[in-house]
């Protein structure tokens, strides 16, 4: 039961990762391909790891292999 835990909160933070990524990339787009937006665009494509990485941690832990 647990590891069925484990996946869905991995899957859940995925989906969060996408969206923080897709935002970064819908910004640098309506920016118009201007410097502030690709910074902008790479600090959020870094931050969209954080929850990927926590996804990742919930399935490592939950999992107990």
């Amino acid at each position: 039961m647990a590891w069925r835990l484990g996946k869905v909160l991995y899957w859940l933070s995925c989906i969060g990762a996408v969206f923080v990524a897709g935002t970064g990339v819908a910004i640098y787009v309506a920016a118009g391909a201007k410097n502030d937006g690709l910074i902008l665009m790479g600090v959020l494509l870094v931050l969209a790891a954080l929850p990927w990485a926590i996804g990742k941690a919930f399935l490592y832990i939950f999992s107990a292999r």
